[in-house]
């Protein structure tokens, strides 16, 4: 993400357009539409404004390309170049989402309407990737557009036949591997190893964990 400019997202098919306010250090998340003729706010700009007539602070508002109206990370319109300074008008507002920032990544809580949950509810950080992070920053994260389903994902995850052909090269990965692959179910006592091992390598506060039923 560019700090500097609005960015185009896209998350479960709805558009997006996320920000950041240098001031506050806060990621800002908009519906990518502006409400006056629905032109792609991130194909805007970034504007400094002054959040009062008394006040000195600044915040960081994003101005569509289109006629210039401007609007603040709560979606709240701030300025109407085309509107005389003594008229008031009633504008409706762009949607906003809840925003965190965690691992490097921007989560977005994108249903508005239970958005008074998304403080509370725990993100879904693996404890290692919270390490990883600890060690090596911004560099441990990253992401992939893919043109599939999670679900064709997940399966592609489990299926392990396929690694000595399409990973060929990668390691010690060659295709003179591919051959049968006995699987058998762990014991619950190889469970209680696999995940000691992770704790050891991740940050479990609670020093509590639920094995998985299958593995």
């Amino acid at each position: 993400l560019d700090e500097s400019r609005p960015n185009a997202v896209e998350l479960l098919g709805v558009r997006h357009v996320l920000f950041k306010d240098e001031e506050t250090g806060e990621w800002k998340c908009l519906d990518d539409k502006c409400s006056h003729r629905f032109a792609p706010l991130s194909e805007g700009r970034i504007v400094k404004k002054t959040c009062s007539s008394s006040s000195s602070e600044t915040k960081n508002c994003i101005q569509c390309a289109y006629h210039g109206w401007e609007f603040d990370g709560e979606g709240s319109c701030t300025h109407i170049p085309q509107l005389e300074e003594s008229k008031k008008i009633q504008v409706s507002s762009v949607q906003s989402y809840p925003v965190q920032v965690q691992v490097g990544i921007v989560w977005v809580w994108s249903d508005p309407d239970t958005s008074v949950f998304a403080s509370s509810v725990p993100l879904p950080i693996s404890p290692l990737l919270k390490r990883q992070y600890e060690v090596y920053g911004d560099d441990s994260p990253f992401m992939r557009d893919l043109p599939y389903g999670m679900e064709l994902l997940g399966e592609n995850l489990l299926d392990l036949a396929h690694l000595p052909f399409s990973h060929h090269s990668v390691g010690s990965l060659a295709r003179d591997l591919g051959g049968p692959l006995p699987l058998r179910m762990l014991s619950e006592a190889e469970k209680e190893t696999v995940a000691k091992w992770e704790m050891d390598q991740g940050d479990y506060s609670n020093n509590a964990t639920i094995l998985p039923m299958f593995q």
